[in-house]
């Protein structure tokens, strides 16, 4: 078992050293993701402090939410496109 994942890790070591773009997608992903947690409170801040601030002490239950779903879906969206490269430079080197 152990044997495998081992194999299976310096396979995809030897693919990363080579083709460097996937990780750069993740981590950029992971970035914008932090990114994205600033400007999600900024905006429901600006937003509160102009004339929705009803609506946003009213709603303050879903829009807390928004502080992890944001970055979950940025951080998805980044690892899907990074994975797919990954794939590419997969079947690029070894088929």
């Amino acid at each position: 078992m152990l044997s495998k994942f081992t194999d299976w890790l310096e396979f995809h070591i030897e693919v990363l050293e080579r083709k460097k773009l996937p990780f750069f997608i993740w981590s950029f992903g992971i970035v914008m993701a932090c990114i994205g947690i600033i400007a999600y409170e900024n905006l429901v801040t600006k937003l509160y402090n102009s004339i929705f601030s009803k609506l946003i002490v009213d709603n303050i239950d879903l829009l807390r939410h928004g502080l992890w779903i944001v970055p979950l879906v940025i951080l998805l969206f980044f690892w899907e496109v990074g994975l797919a490269q990954h794939k590419k430079n997969i079947n690029k080197m070894f088929f």
